[in-house]
């Protein structure tokens, strides 16, 4: 497989969340600490943003709402309507929920659209005195149209999550374990079951950081973004390690300015969806197309916004509210 990196933005402060819109032809992001929402569009490299009223954790659109998107914003569930104009305010149409509110140092993290368009997401804890993060007080969370569900408790530091449905497999990544989780997924209803680990860091020789955005591609292997090491990990479902893709940035080592690595663009998506598609094959002609609109990988902090082509298949939107 041909890998292709491409710049796209300057300097962000804690880049999270890309979701690529295949109505907008424009990658949705966030930056967390800046507590801004951004759009860049792919064709013209427009790139416009726009300020909410507190630290951002993730943002997905909304099916049938090309301005709509949910946004987790602190340890709420925001519905925000934006145009996607420089600087053009970004108004609350309503709020979803709160979570985790006897933790009021927690907020949320990454969230993601899973097939059936259910938002599942989670937090992070951080101790009030010192501000670094306290493992074990966050949380996990479903979002559709019965409501919020706990799914788990007990969480370090929710982070990246994929869908294969072929394989009826959810994967999840709670950073500080060091490893990728695989469920049993039952599309229907959203329970998630049976969870093992299927890939060990700690057992990468020498590898540094922590797993934190994630990825699958169409044969239903995984990327995981290793934050604190500038690489991507390419490894099958049974987390057997295909390659190493070392990230053209030299900054990741650097703790003083607590620099990151990559975040997975599309990380919702799931092995097949061409193939089974065939109604909408004419709409996703051109995605098959063209490798440059296929995945995404964007830095967190100074080092460079990349594009990478992995070759994956749309994914979905927020549909089940």
């Amino acid at each position: 497989m041909s890998i292709q990196i491409h710049k796209l933005t300057g300097p962000l402060a804690h880049g999270e969340s890309p979701h690529w819109d295949a109505r907008a032809q424009a990658l949705y992001f966030v930056s967390a600490y800046e507590k801004t929402i951004h759009k860049y569009v792919l064709a013209t490299g427009e790139h416009t943003k726009t300020q909410l009223d507190g630290n951002i954790g993730f943002l997905v659109p909304i099916e049938g709402k090309l301005s709509q998107f949910l946004v987790g914003v602190e340890r709420k569930l925001l519905v925000v309507q934006w145009d996607g104009r420089e600087g053009s305010e970004a108004a609350v149409v309503e709020q979803l929920g709160e979570v985790d509110q006897e933790t009021p140092t927690n907020r949320l993290n990454d969230g993601k659209a899973d097939p059936r368009g259910r938002v599942f997401a989670g937090t992070l804890s951080f101790e009030s005195s010192s501000g670094l993060p306290e493992w074990g007080k966050a949380s996990f969370y479903r979002i559709d149209g019965s409501g919020i569900t706990k799914v788990h408790n007990k969480i370090g530091l929710s982070n990246g999550m994929a869908w294969d449905r072929a394989a009826r497999a959810m994967y999840y990544i709670d950073s500080p374990e060091r490893k990728v989780r695989r469920y049993d997924y039952d599309e229907e209803t959203g329970e998630i079951s049976n969870m093992r680990h299927i890939c060990n860091v700690n057992d990468i020789s020498g590898m540094e950081g922590f797993p934190d955005g994630m990825t699958i591609d169409t044969d239903g292997n995984l990327w995981v973004a290793l934050c604190r090491s500038g690489c991507v990990l390419h490894v099958t479902p049974r987390g057997t390690l295909l390659r190493t893709l070392r990230l053209p940035a030299t900054q990741y080592k650097n703790q003083m300015v607590r620099l990151y690595s990559f975040e997975m663009f599309s990380g919702c998506n799931h092995r097949g969806a061409i193939k089974r598609k065939r109604g909408e094959a004419e709409k996703l002609r051109e995605w098959k197309s063209s490798p440059e609109l296929r995945s995404a990988l964007l830095s967190r902090y100074l080092a460079p916004r990349l594009w990478i082509d992995t070759a994956s298949p749309l994914p979905p939107l927020l549909s089940v509210l």
